[in-house]
């Protein structure tokens, strides 16, 4: 019975060697693809696209598009090895006879994008010229200029590819960052252009998928989207329909009877880890904000009018937030204001102490303070809890936090503040959802977040403030402002990062602001500012660090400045959709 068994599995297995071989002997095969791609000053591509293959079998070629948004395949033509241009026919049939397509291309629309068609003509050693234009296929998002566009995904495999993209400028990492995805090969620039090469075979489960930012705008392209280029690089990081396909090709190779107890194992397996990673990432994930580029913009602070309040309800968090998307003050500006505005508003109410030394005074360049963090266990939100269980994780037991103790943790723990920053984001927003400010909706057929109208009132209502603030000895008339009011005017005057000019006003037009303060200026301040400053130091220490582990080669170009492909990701993007010879 035994014998019988082992018999069986090597009958099986030669079954399926035979019709695996036999097979991939018999069907077409295409040995090489190589496309020249030209962007003119619009944006829009000129693709000379060469395909050479050993074709036995079907009736024609084909290469569909999907997902093209507001982009367009036009002037499609075909040329055979003996230059021999085929007729173009406006109403092509998939369906039509190997002598009724032969030497004829045509274009088929179809419910999601359109098939670019030719007749094989002749079987044997092929060579076809495909030429075709793209219109729009660099797009203006909100924060620069870019391409996220899968050049070329077959139904079958191709021994080698190789895409060169190029236009009038010469493309280098002094102008441009690049990323590819889907496949094992490379990316990256040569002579002024950007090549995509697979360095081998791509398999009918690979895709080649180009992400390129463009630092300066070089292309007069009317291509807009409401999306920030961050947020499509963010989709295509997080794509994951690769696995998919991988499953499915598994599952079309070994469709065998020995096999198929093993296979349902697998699936089994894998379906179980797939459900959970989706499951995770549903949680987790969160749309891109519509917020158009022209909205950002904000005039220069010497055109928005002097405002009095406090805006954004006097919320730190919100405040943080609407700076940071309507760029009232730079990123590194606000990151280190958001700490120390919590700081300041923690020591006005009385959460923390400042510790001085022996001599009763804090001298700032040896660092000679600390912070006593003893009194506070928990903050207002989930922001401010947060960053007390990181300060107190920098500080130890005693709960006495040295600048250097809070320099060493996010040097080596950074990752844990940079998820801080992010998370302030991502609490705000939530808030702002919940408040109604913040919307769900579609835009360009992505998931998106439309932001209310109102908030950009609040970024002019900010820049006013701090106009106001920084003027205020100029202001001819001046009105009384109780020492509880100024109070809260510093702590955002430190979000804003005018703490100290500020600072210099109060001390000008109120000498004894110092005594009717529990915010001693000439101490608690500049403590705050170095002690962030302490902070910041060990980042970009950290940051430094990983910079140079990302230059040895760990990762695919985290920097974009070319190198290896992802081979994962990028399954968003439009473009190419199956094809090859059918």
């Amino acid at each position: 019975m035994k014998n019988k068994m082992i018999k069986r599995i090597i009958l099986c297995a030669f079954i399926l060697m035979f019709y695996v071989l036999t097979n991939k002997v018999q069907a077409n095969s295409i040995e090489k693809i190589e496309m020249d791609i030209d962007l003119d000053e619009n944006g829009d591509a000129t693709v000379i696209e060469t395909w050479q293959a050993n074709l036995t079998q079907g009736t024609e070629g084909y290469r569909p598009f999907f997902k093209l948004q507001d982009s367009k395949i036009l002037d499609f033509s075909v040329t055979d090895e003996s230059e021999r241009k085929y007729q173009l026919i406006s109403d092509w049939n998939t369906n039509g006879s190997f002598d009724y397509k032969s030497y004829k291309c045509g274009m088929k629309e179809t419910s999601n994008g359109v098939e670019l068609c030719w007749g094989i003509s002749q079987y044997g050693n092929k060579i076809y010229t495909l030429k075709y234009k793209i219109n729009k296929l660099v797009i203006q998002y909100t924060d620069c200029q870019g391409i996220y566009f899968n050049f070329l995904k077959l139904n079958q495999d191709v021994n080698k590819v190789v895409i060169k993209i190029h236009c009038n400028n010469n493309l280098s990492v002094e102008n441009s960052k690049i990323w590819s995805y889907g496949y094992k090969g490379t990316i990256n620039f040569e002579n002024g252009d950007i090549v995509l090469d697979s360095k081998g075979e791509l398999s009918k489960s690979q895709y080649m998928v180009g992400l390129i930012k463009f630092e300066n705008n070089i292309f007069s392209t009317n291509n807009k989207s409401n999306l920030s280029f961050e947020d499509v690089k963010k989709s295509a990081k997080s794509d994951m329909r690769i696995f998919v396909n991988v499953i499915l090709t598994i599952i079309s190779i070994l469709l065998n009877p020995f096999t198929i107890f093993i296979i349902v194992i697998l699936i089994s397996i894998i379906k179980g880890a797939n459900k959970k990673t989706i499951v995770e990432k549903s949680v987790s994930a969160e749309e891109p904000l519509n917020i158009l580029q022209e909205d950002r913009r904000l005039p220069a602070d010497d055109k928005v009018e002097y405002y009095r309040e406090i805006p954004c309800d006097k919320d730190l968090e919100v405040t943080y937030w609407v700076c940071y998307q309507y760029y009232v003050s730079a990123d590194s500006v606000l990151k280190k204001g958001i700490v120390g505005a919590i700081f300041l508003k923690w020591f006005k109410e009385g959460k923390i102490a400042i510790n001085k030394n022996q001599n009763k005074k804090i001298e700032f360049k040896d660092n000679n303070y600390s912070i006593d963090l003893s009194k506070i266990e928990y903050g207002e939100n989930e922001v401010e809890n947060s960053l007390i269980a990181i300060l107190k994780s920098a500080a130890g037991k005693n709960e006495i936090l040295e600048p250097n103790e809070l320099k060493n943790w996010c040097k080596y723990n950074y990752e844990n503040m940079k998820n801080w920053f992010d998370n302030i984001l991502n609490y705000t927003e939530r808030k702002l959802l919940g408040q109604g400010l913040i919307t769900k909706g579609y835009s360009d057929g992505i998931a998106v977040r439309n932001v209310s109208p109102k908030l950009k009132e609040e970024a002019l209502k900010l820049k006013g403030l701090r106009r106001f603030l920084l003027d205020y000895s100029l202001i001819s008339e001046k009105e009384y402002i109780e020492v509880q009011i100024w109070e809260e005017y510093l702590i955002f005057a430190q979000l804003l990062g005018v703490a100290d000019k500020v600072q210099e006003q109060f001390s000008k037009l109120y000498p004894n602001f110092k005594s009717d303060t529990i915010l001693d200026m000439s101490n608690t301040t500049s403590y705050i500012d170095n002690l962030v400053d302490c902070c910041f130091e060990g980042i970009r220490e950290a940051e430094r660090m990983e910079r140079a582990h990302d230059n040895d080669g760990f990762g695919p170009n985290p920097d974009g400045a070319g190198g290896s492909s992802n081979p994962f990701g990028g399954g968003s993007a439009g473009g190419s959709s199956g094809g090859g010879f059918r």
